[in-house]
């Protein structure tokens, strides 16, 4: 939360419901039935309150995750089945955005 205003109820239900659904594929209406509000509110509001759009939030979530996996030697193929993309080449392109550099480089890094 980068904005000094604290959380609404609503917007921590959609926090936790992003991090107990982070091994699938999470849709604004998934996330807006389960929190019982329309999705152009939780949009606005998710933004409002946390200073990044809400699929910015999954996928740097997503790409948590995927850091972790990719040390636990989890191929490309797995992590983005595991995290739901919709495919490797989507979550290659999804973490150079996040991290700034290839799972590839990263793990090399790290090792």
């Amino acid at each position: 939360n980068h904005t000094g205003i604290t959380l609404t109820p609503v917007i921590r239900k959609t926090l936790h419901f992003i991090h107990n659904n982070i091994f699938t594929k999470i849709t604004l209406n998934d996330i807006s039935s389960f929190c019982n509000v329309s999705s152009g509110y939780i949009s606005k509001e998710f933004k409002r309150q946390t200073g990044i759009n809400i699929s910015e939030y999954i996928v740097r979530e997503k790409t948590k995750q995927a850091k972790i996996m990719l040390l636990d030697d989890f191929t490309y193929s797995d992590i983005s089945y595991r995290l739901g993309f919709c495919s490797e080449s989507h979550f290659i392109a999804c973490f150079v955005k996040v991290e700034g550099i290839t799972p590839k480089k990263y793990k090399l890094q790290m090792l």
